[in-house]
């Protein structure tokens, strides 16, 4: 730390005991690095004078007792007796025989209030993010997963019960069967449930998401799903007047197989002469 602080300001930063060599008396001393040859120096503290104010400002007791320490004190908003304005770092230097204004350190207060605006700004921000994280923890509980972000398990959807091996399935993320499954019309379907990572929830599927080809087994409750519930059109059973039920993908009966086939319009026109 002592060479740190000599490197950054020239000065040791506190109070230290020097043995005269002649009289071997201890003397409390300050330490500095001599700017200009890059020497060790040093001056009794006895010899350095702590002043109460620096033309308009005043050095409270504490700053005092700061700098009586060699101790730095920084951001000092200093006032000439011009009227000059400016921010600095006051600390006893051995070369000043007394309190010096740090080089390097000196600036205007206008870019001091902006930086300590931006302390304050990523202090805020720092503080909204802890905030924020809070909310979320506190959302996190009362939705579909747990604190700990782990799926929480879920013991049925749209009425049917979930097994053991089901509800195990789901909370290790992977895609529940589900069958028999009342779908709007009131006919049961065949769909799949699992937990959706990006959007946070569960999702319904009508093949099977875990089935890197897409042929899930539950096909034949696929038109029925689209129709009754999509609103979605078949061909083959496009006009019939009553919801599809499982498994079905055209004409059940005689009656419906003529409600499916229009009658053909007939052309009565005669040719125009």
């Amino acid at each position: 730390n002592d060479r740190k602080n000599l490197r950054e300001t020239g000065n040791l930063g506190r109070v230290v005991d020097i043995v005269d060599r002649e009289t071997g008396e201890i003397i409390p001393s300050y330490i500095s690095i001599d700017r200009k040859t890059n020497e060790i120096t040093d001056i009794p503290a006895s010899k350095v004078r702590i002043p109460e104010r620096i033309g308009k400002t005043e050095i409270t007791a504490q700053e005092r007792d700061m700098l009586r320490a060699g101790l730095p004190v920084r951001d000092k908003l200093i006032e000439r007796n011009d009227g000059r304005k400016f921010v600095t770092t006051l600390q006893v230097n051995v070369e000043q025989r007394g309190v010096e204004f740090v080089p390097g350190t000196g600036k205007s207060p206008r870019t001091a209030q902006t930086q300590e605006t931006k302390g304050d700004t990523s202090k805020n921000q720092a503080q909204g993010g802890e905030n924020a994280d809070q909310t979320k923890k506190e959302q996190r509980r009362n939705t579909w997963t747990n604190e700990d972000g782990s799926i929480r398990p879920i013991s049925k959807w749209s009425g049917v019960n979930f097994t053991d091996k089901q509800k195990a399935d789901y909370v290790a993320g992977k895609a529940v069967k589900l069958e028999n499954v009342t779908d709007k019309q009131g006919f049961h379907a065949t769909m799949y449930i699992k937990f959706n990572p990006e959007k946070g929830r569960p999702y319904r599927y009508e093949t099977n998401p875990d089935n890197a080809q897409q042929v899930a087994p539950s096909n034949e409750s696929r038109t029925q799903v689209a129709v009754n519930n999509e609103g979605k059109t078949n061909e083959a059973t496009k006009n019939l007047k009553e919801p599809l039920q499982k498994g079905q993908t055209a004409p059940k009966d005689d009656r419906q197989q003529q409600q499916q086939e229009k009658p053909k319009k007939k052309n009565n026109k005669g040719m125009k002469m």
